[in-house]
């Protein structure tokens, strides 16, 4: 898992890439290492980012992100009943660098269980989801959430004092734009907390070697549901390409 910590700053906002250029380097220079679930998983030679190539439809990933299609579909309807350690964690973080209980968005909320918690603490919550069954379990507990994309959401730019985003980013066909888009709501001091999965930990490196050799799907992709695949050098070139953040704590 990779945490990156990161304040908004102020520059210039570039042109995305194109259809064939690496989201982190803009390198137009792929190995094809696979296949999953019948997709096509590419790797840039420069800085090593895996995506999905070509990517899926807007149908193609409606469809898989519903209950229907098995996603989510353990997901507890009770939210009190939910675990609030992630909240607690979350909380501790922002607390610890330095942010006060303010006004925080989760992206890809899923059914609200770390919003419900975090909101007992006192922060002034909003958050957005794909799936329409997780947002009408999160807006059944009184939460204010979206359904849809960060794209899709309507509300005040530079707001909110901190955004949240858990195992998301490797869901979305353009990183870039969705930093930007992240940008554009969080306030002069305002802080995005990102996780991803680590596809340059010794897990994800050992289990590509031996996916090369035996042919068989690599393990720590997830596709179609994951889109990318970051290893710390590639969303940290995504980042900095960008010019959403200034970089700050990160761990592997």
């Amino acid at each position: 898992m990779i945490l990156y910590i990161g304040k908004r700053v102020h520059r210039s906002v570039g042109d995305g890439p194109t259809a064939e250029e690496c989201e982190s380097c803009g390198s137009l220079d792929h190995d094809l290492i696979g296949t999953k679930r019948g997709w096509h998983l590419r790797q840039c030679k420069s800085c090593g980012l895996v995506a999905v190539k070509p990517l899926p439809d807007e149908d193609a990933l409606r469809r898989i992100y519903q209950m229907s299609a098995g996603y989510y579909v353990t997901a507890s309807r009770d939210l009190s009943a939910t675990s609030p350690d992630a909240a607690i964690d979350l909380h501790r973080l922002l607390k610890g660098i330095g942010i006060k209980v303010g006004k925080l968005f989760d992206v890809g909320c899923s059914t609200g269980a770390l919003i419900f918690h975090l909101r007992r603490f006192g922060w002034d919550v909003m958050g957005c989801d794909v799936n329409a069954d997780a947002v009408a379990i999160a807006r059944s507990s009184g939460l204010d959430v979206y359904h849809g994309s960060i794209d899709d959401v309507d509300c005040e730019q530079r707001h909110f004092d901190a955004v949240n985003m858990s195992d998301v980013l490797e869901h979305v066909k353009s990183p870039g734009r969705t930093l930007q888009r992240v940008h554009s709501l969080l306030n002069e001091r305002g802080v995005l907390v990102l996780r991803i999965p680590n596809a340059g930990c010794g897990f994800a490196r050992s289990t590509l070697f031996l996916s090369k050799i035996t042919r068989l799907p690599w393990a720590q992709s997830e596709a179609p549901y994951h889109l990318f695949e970051y290893s710390h050098q590639s969303i940290k070139g995504i980042l900095e390409k960008e010019n959403r953040v200034s970089c700050g704590n990160n761990s592997i």
